[in-house]
């Protein structure tokens, strides 16, 4: 049931990514992990088929209440509403990987004025990996106010190449 931990794995980071909170969840999830493990008694109520939902959610809220994220609390309850909380174990083996993966790759945000052509996207990707030593995630934007040249953004860091940024230092300096 790899395909389910995967599922939900995949939903889990995309929302946690969403709100910066990528670190936070996997620390989380993994105390989750380790309580589980530990607890025979915690593991054997989660997994006892009798046991209604809503009182697994109880008892989940009454041990985790300020020590897990809502965005966290509320996974764990979707996992037992939908009956798959023996799975966390697979849902954490996924997220960690999803972790690894993304924290090996940058996303770069490149604007140009028109579209770029399949070679140039590559040799600029290729170049941004060099540069980086991580592989590169490029998001497109067409950007015609720029009026040539490109601007990469890359977190907090900016490659401003744009022939608009250029006449502005030029203007800048004729008008000094």
């Amino acid at each position: 049931m790899a395909a389910v931990g995967g599922a939900y794995a995949k939903a889990f980071f995309s929302l946690a990514k969403r709100m910066n909170k990528v670190e936070d969840s996997k620390e989380q999830l993994s105390l989750v992990i380790r309580i589980k493990k530990e607890s025979k008694a915690f593991r054997d109520f989660l997994h006892h088929p009798e046991i209604k939902k809503n009182e697994k959610k109880r008892v989940v809220t009454e041990m985790f209440s300020g020590v897990l994220s809502p965005l966290m609390m509320n996974f764990f309850f979707l996992l037992i509403d939908d009956g798959l909380e023996r799975f966390l174990e697979d849902v954490f083996r996924e997220y960690v990987d999803l972790c690894r993966k993304y924290e090996e790759s940058r996303i770069a945000r490149v604007i140009t004025a028109v579209e770029l052509t399949p070679d140039e996207e590559k040799a600029l990707k290729d170049k941004l990996e060099e540069i980086y030593g991580k592989k590169i995630i490029m998001k497109k934007e067409v950007n015609p106010e720029i009026i040539g040249g490109l601007v990469v953004r890359l977190g907090f860091q900016v490659i401003d190449a744009s022939i608009r940024t250029s006449l502005e230092n030029i203007k800048a300096v004729i008008e000094w």
